[in-house]
């Protein structure tokens, strides 16, 4: 259930340093507190008090201060602002992509059990959002991972559905979704 403007709580996390660098300058008012992970500041934006959180780069940080963020901000609603990398030929430079499902690619299971991607995995609802939405967005997969991506794992990203590949969506995903 949404609440109503004023009362959502908001907190937009940002993983890499260069991204954070660049949205603390959009605020250049803003009150910079400390936290384990990282840096963070609270704005009113249109009625809405929204934190925006620093979690650093990759799955273990990004992990643990969404974990941080959830038990000491109790928001309402997390986004995840960032780049990835799309896939050439499927995806335009610029282009918003708004995220429906995400998996984890780069766990490598050696014992014999189920491919634990889909273990890793979460849909996100996005049913409470209207449309059309304020901003050309497209809809879809994003797969992540701690490594980059060497182009021999994209035609199995692909094949997942994936438009793009990034270090922090899908962690943040699960433990938003748990």
């Amino acid at each position: 259930m949404i609440k109503k403007p004023g009362k959502m709580k908001v907190v937009v996390v940002v993983s890499a340093n260069a991204e954070w660098t660049a949205v603390k300058t959009l605020f250049p008012n803003a009150e910079i507190r400390s936290s384990p992970y990282g840096e963070y500041f609270q704005v009113v934006i249109t009625e809405y008090p929204v934190i925006f959180f620093h979690t650093g780069w990759g799955k273990t940080a990004s992990a643990g201060a969404l974990q941080y963020v959830l038990d000491h901000h109790h928001p309402d609603l997390v986004i995840n602002l960032g780049t990835c990398g799309g896939f050439a030929g499927v995806v335009q430079r610029g282009e918003v992509i708004l995220v429906e499902w995400s998996f984890i690619y780069d766990i490598v299971e050696m014992m014999d059990c189920e491919d634990v991607t889909d273990y890793y995995a979460a849909s996100l609802d996005l049913s409470w959002l209207a449309e059309p939405h304020p901003f050309p967005v497209r809809r879809g997969l994003i797969a992540s991972a701690d490594s980059d991506l060497l182009p021999d794992r994209i035609p199995f990203l692909r094949s997942r559905g994936a438009l793009a590949a990034d270090w922090e969506s899908a962690p943040l995903a699960w433990v938003a979704k748990k």
